[in-house]
This record gives C-alpha cells, sequence and structure tokens, in this order.
C-alpha cells in the first residue's frame, strides 16, 4: 500500500485539510469578548494566503532551476586529462584527511567479507590478544612510515584475528599514538604514527 499511495501528497492533503478544518473553526466561534475593542482582529485566512504566495514563489523558482538545468544539459563540458593531472597531484604536496569512525568500519567489512569461510575446523585455536597486536602495530610502525589498513587485514588468518587487529587500531587511536588517514573519500585508509 505504501508504494501504491504517494506518502508526500497524502501527507500534504491532510495538512491542508487540519488547516482549512482549523481556520473554519476560527470563523465560526464568536470575537473574544475580553479583548479590547479597538484591537484589530487578524483574518484567520491571512495566513493561508501567505503561505500560499510563499507555495507559488518556490514554485516559480524551481521552474526557473528547471529551464537552467535544461539549457546547461546543451553545453560540454571540458575533458580533463588524467594523466596530467596525475602527475599535478603528485608534484603537489601530500594532503590527507582523518578517516572517521564509519570508514574504519566499513574498511573492517570489507576485510570480514574477503575471509573465505571455513569448510573445516580444527580443535586448536590460535588467540589473539590486543595487546600483542598493538605492540605488533607499533614494531611495523616503527619500520614503515605508515601502513595500509587493508594491508594490516591481509596479513591476518582469520576473521577473529582481524577484529583483534581493528580493536588494537581504534585503542591506538584512542590513545594518540597512531592516525588513521585518507587521501580521498572511499580510498584505503593508512595507518600511521602521531608526530
Amino acid at each position: 500500500m505504501m508504494k501504491m499511495l504517494d506518502l508526500d501528497v497524502v501527507g500534504d492533503f491532510l495538512v491542508m485539510a487540519a488547516t482549512l478544518m482549523q481556520i473554519k473553526s476560527k470563523m465560526l466561534l464568536p470575537p473574544d469578548p475580553l479583548a479590547s475593542p479597538t484591537a484589530e482582529q487578524e483574518d484567520p485566512r491571512d495566513e493561508l494566503v501567505r503561505r500560499l504566495e510563499e507555495y507559488k514563489k518556490f514554485k516559480e523558482i524551481a521552474e526557473t532551476l528547471k529551464t537552467r538545468e535544461q539549457v546547461r544539459q546543451d553545453f560540454f563540458r571540458r575533458v580533463v586529462d588524467e594523466d596530467r593531472l596525475n602527475e599535478i597531484k603528485q608534484d603537489a604536496e601530500e594532503v590527507t584527511f582523518e578517516a572517521t569512525l564509519f570508514d574504519l568500519i566499513n574498511a573492517l567489512n570489507a576485510a570480514l567479507k574477503g575471509v573465505p569461510e571455513k569448510k573445516t575446523y580444527e580443535l586448536e585455536r590460535e588467540e589473539y590478544t590486543v595487546e600483542e597486536k598493538i605492540h605488533a602495530l607499533l614494531h611495523l610502525l616503527a619500520d614503515q612510515p605508515r601502513v595500509s589498513l587493508a594491508a594490516l587485514f591481509g596479513r591476518c588468518s582469520g576473521k577473529d584475528e582481524i577484529v583483534c587487529t581493528f580493536i588494537a587500531v581504534l585503542e591506538l587511536i584512542r590513545l594518540k599514538e597512531i592516525a588513521a588517514v585518507q587521501r580521498r573519500a572511499f580510498e584505503d585508509i593508512e595507518v600511521l604514527r602521531n608526530g
């Protein structure tokens, strides 16, 4: 039913019906005896007229924007030489921004989806601790200035190790030992020591 009915239109209709009922009830009520006779009583229909005029303005602006959009479709944008653009970007100073928690969680989900499901299970279970992963990550960052988060997850043997590594990364970020950065939105996240 929700797909068949346009709920926005129904909602607008109900709001308009309620507004008209409110105006009608105000007009049916006798004037307030406590109000001073010199005070000019506002006509309840004036508010509706103001709203309709405002709505008309918005409709005209929307039509103007639609016309501009149709005119802009006839223009062709300039083609950018990607190779030259990449050369310029490499020459320029590298700019990164801090990855958000949601970016990190998306990276974790991508890593977990990449791990194949085990068809057989072994009785021996490898135990991983967050402390061990923290120390391993700090040692790795002592050798390399920055490490890709995907590469970190790629070294893990299973989902439990990936989750343990992820918690270690979060803990080091919380302690301000490392920072997680991206060059552009939705690109690979890199982990580096905080200067």
